[in-house]
């Protein structure tokens, strides 16, 4: 699954000329394990070497703005990659995703 997001400039006018649109794109990527660690939560996927991943979350599956959560992000390595989110199991209900940055 590809996500997009168009973004424009600010100092957007009546001349296209002057005006700059830019296209985001990061891949989504299958979380392959959710593993229950105590009061932490573990989220395995598979990755590839030369490609950064980071972890986001927001407490609605269908709305809301998607959070990066701090140090998540992580380079791949051909192999499965484990992400240990600390007390996420004591926390609110969230929802998790695992990008990979362009």
């Amino acid at each position: 699954m590809l996500n997009r997001a168009s973004v424009t400039s600010a100092e957007a006018d009546a001349n296209p000329a002057d005006n700059v649109s830019y296209v985001l794109a990061l891949s989504e990527i299958l979380i392959t394990a959710v593993d229950n660690l105590g009061t932490d939560l573990r989220l395995s996927f598979n990755s590839v070497i030369g490609k950064n991943y980071m972890i986001q979350t927001r407490p609605d599956a269908a709305t809301g703005l998607w959070v990066t959560l701090l140090e998540t992000t992580n380079p791949g390595n051909d192999h499965v990659l484990q992400i240990t989110l600390p007390n996420a199991i004591t926390g609110a209900r969230q929802f998790y995703r695992v990008l990979q940055l362009p």
